[in-house]
């Protein structure tokens, strides 16, 4: 378990390839892959609770604490192929409660989120499959499309 004085010096030294920052719960998406770049490299710490342009500290609430632990959880084991084991502290700095979320580096790289591997099954690059997102989306616009009107000169 991490003490205050060692998260602080960490905060302290601010952002890098090993610590990331978030202020609040990100979406679960963005939360994947950031642990699955620390599980694919050499592992790293997400510190809940602190600004990341800043490095000022955010307080959580017991309900954010909470909320902080079972979606990282819930993104490690389900959103992250294979999925990986985190550990969580919540420490006391300054008097704010700070959840500090630590990714081991993976021993089954390469980690993929479940875009990925959805592209992998039907055996799709990223680039086929964000082509036929956009087709889609593009089709979906036009069928949703009612009147299209065409201005013809007199």
């Amino acid at each position: 378990m991490i003490n205050e004085h060692e998260l602080l010096q960490i905060i302290n030294g601010g952002e890098s390839g090993k610590v990331q920052f978030k202020e609040r719960l990100p979406h679960p998406d963005s939360l994947a892959h950031e642990i699955i770049a620390f599980s694919n490299s050499r592992g790293g710490t997400i510190i809940f609770g602190v600004n990341d342009k800043t490095g000022a500290l955010n307080e959580l609430s017991l309900a954010e604490i909470r909320q902080v632990n079972q979606q990282a959880v819930n993104v490690a084991s389900h959103k992250v192929y294979p999925p990986v084991y985190l550990t969580s502290d919540t420490v006391s700095v300054k008097g704010n409660q700070i959840v500090v979320i630590s990714v081991e580096e993976g021993i089954s790289k390469p980690y993929k989120d479940s875009f990925e591997m959805t592209c992998e099954e039907k055996g799709l690059t990223l680039e086929q499959a964000h082509t036929q997102m956009i087709f889609q989306e593009f089709k979906n616009r036009l069928d949703a499309a009612t009147t299209i009107t065409f201005y013809t000169p007199e």
